[in-house]
């Protein structure tokens, strides 16, 4: 499977720009070999409004919220803004780090060429 990794936050503008274009993106990849995963990094005291948004917003894929902002996974993985996009390849590599958004069109030929791989 190819994962893509969405980190994002209620509060973030960039990040719900990004919604429709994932939401696009995801709708265009339904039933492929991609995984889209959607990570919170709203605070624990923010889940309701984050569960809200998932569900007002019709957000499709994996959501999870780390519920420490941005604690342990933020700072594990050098985050420093957000939204960051992570491409993951079918044997576990890393592909790209906040190189793509939904919303460059590069990142449909991307996928196209990682589903043939």
């Amino acid at each position: 499977k190819i994962y893509l990794y969405w980190l994002w936050a209620t509060w973030c503008g960039p990040c719900i720009r990004q919604q429709p274009h994932l939401k696009k993106l995801e709708e265009h990849y339904k039933g492929k070999n991609i995984e889209f995963v959607s990570i919170s990094l709203d605070e624990k005291k923010d889940y309701l409004s984050w569960k809200k948004m998932v569900k007002d917003k019709g957000l499709p894929g994996i959501q999870l919220i780390s519920e420490d902002g941005w604690g342990s996974l933020a700072s594990s993985y050098g985050i420093n803004g957000i939204p960051t996009f992570v491409l993951i390849s079918p044997n576990g590599n890393i592909l790209s780090w906040d190189s793509y958004n939904p919303s460059d069109s590069e990142i449909y030929d991307i996928l196209d060429y990682l589903l043939k791989w």
